[in-house]
């Protein structure tokens, strides 16, 4: 049975290991914390980082089954809307994985575009309310640029 409470203050765990690890970037000026910002909470976007070029927009993500499947989530549908992995304006999803106590990065561009080359058939997944989603196994990514392990 999913506990929204739970899942909740899972996310709030892996919101900061990833600010955490931003603090400790040095090329990054300073961190915006966008998660109660309407629209980019719509836009799937928890925080934005500024850096001499520019921003980069990033999602937080914490899993607590990656150690027990080996599997990626790709959310594309929940509860009858698009999921956070097709719609977030983010540059990049921050993946924490609590069990292993990893921080993956993944590149949106690059997860889309294999996403729409590997990705052929949907599953209908319990994390959270009723889904569909692509699970994509972290070893195939691995050896790609659309991961990062830090």
């Amino acid at each position: 049975m999913f506990d929204f409470n739970w899942s909740l203050n899972t996310g709030k765990i892996g919101e900061h290991i990833t600010e955490c690890y931003l603090e400790k970037c040095g090329n990054i000026d300073y961190v915006d914390d966008v998660r109660d910002n309407a629209f980019y909470r719509f836009s799937d976007v928890d925080y934005i980082a500024h850096i001499k070029t520019g921003f980069l927009f990033i999602e937080v993500k914490t899993d607590t089954q990656l150690q027990r499947t080996g599997n990626i989530v790709y959310e594309t549908s929940t509860s009858g809307n698009i999921g956070c992995f097709k719609k977030t304006m983010a540059n990049y999803i921050f993946y924490v994985v609590l069990a292993i106590k990893t921080l993956y990065i993944l590149d949106m561009e690059k997860l889309n575009a294999y996403v729409t080359l590997f990705c052929k058939r949907k599953k209908t997944c319990r994390c959270g309310d009723a889904a569909e989603c692509y699970l994509i196994p972290i070893s195939k990514l691995k050896d790609t640029p659309v991961i990062r392990k830090e």
